[in-house]
């Protein structure tokens, strides 16, 4: 519906310090587009709902800590954004697949953080999953 004024850059991200890993728009890419969707959307009965994911190469526990305040400012403002919050899971022919098994950019050669361990992609899901 609002593809014709935001490109698929300016959906909101999962991790503000780890955006140019999987190449999402930046905190204040997602603001704009809540404010542009709101205001379309002001005599509809339509909101957004918000898909998360966690544990993506290049989010580690601050990025994952930083989300979840970000969430409680959502909810502050009304709004109810979590829908889903899933753990990275590698899927073939992927920058972040390759990130993933490397744990190197593959396009700046940089060193990226990986959530390896069960424990840390657990302890990153429920800072999003925990409830009130």
């Amino acid at each position: 519906m609002l593809s014709w004024l935001l490109s698929e850059t300016d959906l909101p991200n999962e991790c503000n310090s780890a955006e140019r890993y999987p190449r999402k728009a930046t905190a204040g890419q997602g603001a704009r587009f809540r404010r542009v969707f709101n205001r379309l959307n002001l005599d509809r009965l339509q909101h957004l709902k918000y898909y998360f994911m966690v544990a993506h190469p290049g989010c580690g526990e601050v990025e994952a800590r930083e989300l979840a305040l970000e969430m409680k400012r959502l909810e502050r403002a009304g709004e109810k954004p979590v829908e889903g919050v899933q753990i990275f899971t590698p899927t073939p022919m992927t920058r972040s697949t390759c990130m993933y098994h490397t744990g190197i950019d593959p396009i700046t050669g940089e060193k990226v953080f990986v959530p390896r361990t069960f424990a840390e992609k657990k302890a990153q899901k429920r800072l999003l999953s925990a409830p009130e």
